[in-house]
């Protein structure tokens, strides 16, 4: 990674804003070659499971229109998160930089303002730039993703906001925009919206659960986190079933949300779906929870892309959050910044076609396959199963190719390894690393070449009391 000094940082400004003038007066950045320029929609559903979605697989009707959406979009099979916190994710996506790199390591971390975004850089070729926020971690005073947005809507009181006040936030703005409707803009536009519904405690409304409601199915809940803790006449709910309802009903919620805005942008627009991490619903000790593993169901995440210059198709290679914005500067005909981004564009390949293949089909030898990392923040309690003790200022480490995943845990006592044979063990659920050390070491090894420094303490919260007490009611923060 290239570092920027303050003096670059405040270099790179004032050429962004020369920049936008300029466009502005009428003279066009780079990328215009054909006058039209393609709009950026980044949908963010934040926890959605991607086996709870139609597209891939799921057979509840949770995400009607995602699955006609995947008919005319780029569908990945094998896409993964870095973190699986929502705060170090997004900056991820925002900054194409992995999380110990950008140093939002946990939620409440800020980003360094020597970082440039996506969306300053567009903001630089004269975009217009919007985000709508759903979930207290990505608020501007705990996580500083503001930078480069003109408009950074957070304006909401608690840990959360109503998706559905969040859309016509969006949508007020692409009509104030010109945008709306298939409308015409004289600049074109970078839209975000994050949708938190999904995220527990599970909440939607008696008539989005009646679709969903069902059956008790006799698997009782021994550990529920308190953030999650259902109470139906004074009684507390522990059947899995209960939860899963509301789970599904509220990913309908969203599915109903991506509707609203995907239908009303103009064609010429990149739009992005994709989830910051998923959920641990009955597989893990700790249940109906994220962020301190890095277990399948939390780090595979749901990914669909569709617009200009993308073939729609099911693609079979590993993506990762690191590699969006490259990808969405290569779709939009524009120049990288001047720096190192940590991902890979995924542009030649989504131009070039899908590889076909089913929804959970195995990458193969035809797709290209590499080394995944992922990390989450360090929680003894969550997987106090296996009798660990944790070094809290440390973090989990992933490391995950086709068939192998090594996870290492800060010990208090000196790291602790489990290693997971994935083509015989997709559930993660036998440690082999004893049978297989050199396997592991391998893996340990790319860790170490990625990340020298993993081993290292992160950063203290600079957070508000307020705020500190929101995420500890979600379960961030102790």
């Amino acid at each position: 990674m290239t570092a920027r000094s303050p003096g670059a940082r405040l270099a790179w400004r004032l050429f962004a804003t020369l920049l936008a003038v300029s466009w502005g007066s009428g003279c066009a950045p780079s990328g215009d070659a054909e006058g039209e320029r393609t709009n950026l929609v980044v949908i963010s559903l934040d926890t959605v499971r991607r086996d709870h979605l139609g597209v891939y697989g799921y057979d509840r009707p949770t995400s009607p229109f995602l699955d006609r959406f995947a008919e005319r979009a780029a569908v990945f099979d094998w896409a993964f998160t870095q973190d699986t916190n929502t705060n170090p994710a997004h900056a991820t996506v925002f900054t194409g930089l992995y999380p110990h790199q950008h140093g939002n390591e946990v939620n409440g971390h800020l980003l360094a303002g020597e970082h440039l975004t996506l969306a300053e850089h567009l903001a630089a070729e004269g975009y217009l730039t919007g985000a709508f926020l759903g979930g207290a971690p990505m608020k501007a005073e705990a996580s500083r993703l503001d930078q480069g947005f003109e408009r950074y809507d957070d304006d909401f009181e608690g840990r959360r906001r109503d998706g559905r006040t969040t859309v016509e936030r969006a949508l007020d703005w692409l009509a104030e925009a010109g945008a709306a409707e298939a409308g015409e803009t004289s600049q074109p536009f970078f839209l975000f919206a994050h949708f938190w519904d999904a995220h527990g405690p599970y909440e939607p409304d008696p008539e989005e659960l009646e679709p969903f409601d069902s059956p008790p199915s006799g698997v009782v809940l021994e550990r529920i986190p308190p953030y999650q803790q259902l109470v139906q006449d004074g009684v507390e709910v522990r059947d899995l079933q209960h939860y899963v309802d509301r789970y599904d009903a509220l990913i309908r919620r969203v599915d109903r949300l991506a509707e609203r805005l995907i239908d009303s942008v103009p064609e010429n627009t990149l739009i992005i779906v994709m989830a910051d991490h998923g959920e641990s619903l009955d597989e893990r000790y700790h249940k109906l929870d994220h962020g301190a593993q890095v277990v399948d169901e939390q780090i595979r995440i749901p990914l669909l892309v569709a617009g200009p210059r993308v073939e729609p198709g099911r693609y079979q290679q590993f993506v990762s959050l690191v590699d969006l914005f490259p990808t969405v500067l290569e779709l939009l005909g524009l120049t990288e910044p001047g720096m190192d981004l940590s991902g890979k564009s995924l542009a030649p390949g989504l131009q070039a076609g899908g590889t076909g293949g089913a929804s959970g089909a195995s990458p193969g030898d035809a797709a290209e396959v590499e080394t995944i990392f992922a990390a989450a923040r360090s929680d003894d309690a969550r997987v106090a199963d296996r009798g660990y003790e944790l070094q809290r200022l440390r973090r989990v480490w992933g490391a995950r190719d086709e068939r192998w995943k090594l996870v290492v845990y800060p010990g208090v006592n000196g790291d602790l390894y489990e290693l997971f044979d994935l083509e015989n063990d997709p559930g993660e659920l036998t440690n082999v690393f004893d049978d297989n050390r050199r396997t592991a070491r391998n893996l340990l090894r790319a860790i170490e070449a990625w990340h020298p420094d993993h081993r290292r303490s992160v950063g203290t919260l600079e957070v508000s009391d307020a705020l500190r007490e929101q995420l500890r009611s979600l379960g961030y923060v102790e």
